[in-house]
């Protein structure tokens, strides 16, 4: 009975766990910082001009051809990671104007020209159990208004989440070797006492 409860145990899927997240909600600022629940994870910004970058209407603000934001974030003692987010174009946008969210194992790629929404990508097994994973949002803007600073993208509700990566449990053959071990102990000990008895008498 012992042996199924801990197959079942081992067998149980693990829930994911948020491992960073960033809603923006914060004044409106040049410098995008840090978020509240994560103050160590500070945002290293990209941009020629002081305002590319920012915190604007609790969101990310990337406009200008320069603009990027990237943050390094510790993913030990985690797996399955996946990276979500939500982002809109600033209006006017050239349909040739795009979003890149690049990791070290690839770039997603999104048209300004579209209406945004909400992403989800499930990162590569590279990302598991990493000191640092570098996610990284950044424009390629072109035509005339790229010069206005008119064209970017708004981002919201960054978040990266993970399972747990659970210590590993020994499998019942494991368990059975044990038990065994145990027991050929045990009744070596038992009758120890009584060949010592008997060569006393």
């Amino acid at each position: 009975m012992m042996l199924i409860g801990l197959s079942l145990l081992s067998a149980a899927p693990a829930s994911a766990a948020t491992i960073f997240f960033d809603s923006f909600n914060r004044s409106d600022s040049t410098r995008v910082g840090a978020p509240a629940s994560f103050p160590q994870d500070v945002w290293r910004e990209g941009n020629a001009q002081s305002d590319d970058v920012a915190i604007d209407a609790n969101r990310l603000l990337l406009r200008d051809r320069s603009a990027s934001a990237s943050q390094s974030i510790s993913t030990i003692g985690f797996e399955d990671i996946v990276l979500t987010y939500s982002w809109r174009p600033l209006l006017p946008s050239d349909a040739a104007d795009r979003l890149f969210v690049t990791t070290p194992f690839g770039s997603e790629v999104h048209r300004l020209g579209a209406s945004g929404g909400t992403e989800s990508i499930k990162l590569s097994s590279l990302a598991n159990n990493r000191a640092n994973l570098n996610i990284r949002f950044s424009l390629a803007l072109s035509g005339s208004r790229a010069s206005e600073r008119l064209e970017g993208v708004r981002i919201d509700n960054v978040r990266l989440t993970g399972t747990r990566i659970a210590a590993a449990l020994p499998e019942p053959s494991t368990w059975l070797m044990m038990v065994g071990g145990f027991a050929l102990l045990a009744s070596a000990l038992r009758r120890r006492p009584a060949r010592i008895a008997a060569r006393l008498a």
